[in-house]
């Protein structure tokens, strides 16, 4: 028998593929990024589970990554020639609106409209329903979840992660087994040349490295958990992509180059030069903000402090070099976005005929901005 798992995150899919199995076969303690198949022997019954990323409760599609979305498509591929099942899992502890349902239509039908003909509506952490029934439970939370029980054609079942009880997966690989027979024995598939198309994509978007620039958005008046939460899934989820690898096995030595003056015999800087290290940096700060305010026709001012050495051992003066590049060799392509932040916005483009993101700066008299356009020499 062949299961696949979707649903949003945080409903409990991975839970419910280590209840089904019997055992822990699927990481919990973060979010699943890539699909994940597992087997084994349940009831009596070679079971085969595939555990899929899910989409953000109450976003739809379109905001949806297309990575997740590939996954989500790609899933029934790994349950050669199909899934029987498809159950779409819903946490009964969370309220479910209509911006849910909607979410739950669109990424479904990812897989074509027939999907529905295949589905069971599973229902995660029973036990807090208590004396209510299930079906009490849909009553209650109305027609939007009642259209999705409907859409299965009031297929589902519900299941408490964590209990032990086996007689709840029991009864639902049996109503998996009546919705096969239903559908005269066979299995859900999916286009098989619209499903090469994906898997070829794929192949090529794991080849591209402008596909791994990833951001985020944030308001930091806000003290929502929430945003700081999701920007930690994409930072797992970007290390994941990188083998579990960082970025800078050898971390560039910030300290090295300033004169003797700034270091303190062997035990190298102390708290007191620190304070100093930074005095330096604030005064480049500074003067760099300085400078991108003058007039065309004014001098500008020296970007050394001038109390200090040149951190450097040819004293050598930061110079603002314009432009750095020939902006001929740059092209930009303005319907690709990659991602946009305080400073500017990212678009896919080529530097001298090789792919690259290219940035474009919003030019004002920020000194965050000025300091992205001056650099050292």
């Amino acid at each position: 028998m062949r299961i696949v798992l979707l649903g949003s995150r945080w409903e409990g899919k991975s839970s419910s593929g280590n209840t089904i199995l019997g055992r822990e076969e699927f990481d919990t303690s973060g979010r699943t990024t890539v699909c994940v198949k597992r087997e084994g022997e349940t009831a009596g019954r070679h079971i085969t589970v595939v555990d899929t990323p899910g989409w953000v409760s109450g976003l739809f599609v379109v905001d949806t990554p297309e990575h997740d979305k590939q996954e989500i498509v790609l899933s029934v591929s790994l349950c050669p020639p199909g899934p029987h099942a498809v159950l779409l899992v819903i946490d009964v502890t969370a309220s479910f609106t209509e911006t849910h349902r909607i979410a739950v239509q669109e990424h479904l039908e990812l897989l074509g409209e027939r999907v529905w003909g295949h589905t069971i509506v599973l229902f995660t952490r029973g036990d807090w329903l208590g004396n209510t029934t299930i079906e009490q439970h849909i009553k209650r939370e109305g027609k939007t979840l009642q259209w999705v029980v409907e859409k299965c054609g009031n297929r589902y079942h519900v299941v408490g992660n964590n209990k032990s009880d086996g007689g709840q997966v029991t009864e639902l690989l049996q109503k998996i087994e009546e919705m096969v027979a239903g559908n005269r024995g066979l299995h859900f598939d999916f286009d098989a040349k619209i499903m090469k198309e994906l898997t070829m994509k794929k192949k090529e978007d794991e080849r591209d490295p402008m596909l791994y620039c990833w951001y985020h958005v944030v308001e930091n008046g806000k003290s929502d958990g929430g945003q700081v939460k999701e920007l930690l899934e994409k930072i797992e989820e970007m290390v994941a992509g990188n083998s579990g690898g960082h970025s800078m096995d050898h971390p560039p030595k910030l300290r090295e180059g300033l004169p003797d003056e700034y270091s303190s015999g062997d035990a190298g800087y102390d708290s007191a030069n620190l304070g100093l290290e930074a005095k330096h940096i604030k005064s480049f700060k500074q003067l760099s903000a300085a400078a991108s305010t003058q007039s065309s026709g004014q001098q500008k001012p020296s970007l050394i402090p001038a109390d200090r050495k040149a951190p450097c051992a040819e004293q050598k003066v930061f110079e603002r070099k314009v432009p750095f590049v020939d902006v001929s060799t740059i092209s930009v392509n303005d319907d690709e976005l990659i991602g946009c932040g305080s400073y500017g916005t990212v678009y896919r483009g080529s530097y001298q005929g090789t792919p690259a993101a290219v940035k474009k700066i919003k030019i004002g008299n920020n000194p965050g901005t000025t300091n992205e356009l001056i650099i050292p020499g």
